[in-house]
């Protein structure tokens, strides 16, 4: 790359600005759960940062939905960590709580059916003193 330098500005290198430090390489993280590393993103993740004067709202990373088990993550530094159910994006959220209500409701389904389990069938009423009578004889 300095020969590059060289050849192009004749030697003078004093102009051009100081390489970037090298990054350390990226890793592709996984889904904890199921071990996935394909996801889908929604909405961004930002963190806020101020100094007494101003204030900003940098973008880091995405919410994430893993591919392989629907598990919600967001990206950080340091790797994948499951974000509070109310800062999914809307869509998500929205998702999310019809999902809840159907278990819920499949939840209550199968309880009220082992309670009619429990209880056993009703007997059905025979003989004269079981609620059954005779109709009254003609006259």
């Amino acid at each position: 790359m300095n020969w590059l330098r060289t050849l192009l500005l004749g030697g003078a290198t004093a102009a051009l600005p100081a390489e970037a430090p090298d990054e350390p390489p990226y890793r592709q993280d996984a889904c904890p759960d199921c071990g996935c590393d394909d996801f889908t993103a929604g909405g961004p993740t930002v963190r806020h940062e101020s100094n007494g004067s101003h204030s900003r709202v940098p973008a880091l990373s995405a919410v994430l939905c893993c591919l392989g088990c629907g598990a919600r993550w967001y990206g950080t530094p340091h790797g994948l960590k499951r974000p509070h159910e109310a800062a999914l994006p809307p869509q998500w959220a929205i998702i999310d709580a019809q999902a809840k209500a159907q278990r819920e409701q499949a939840q209550q389904q199968r309880a009220q059916v082992a309670r009619q389990a429990a209880n056993g069938p009703h007997p059905i009423p025979r003989g004269p003193g079981d609620g059954f009578r005779k109709p009254p004889k003609p006259r």
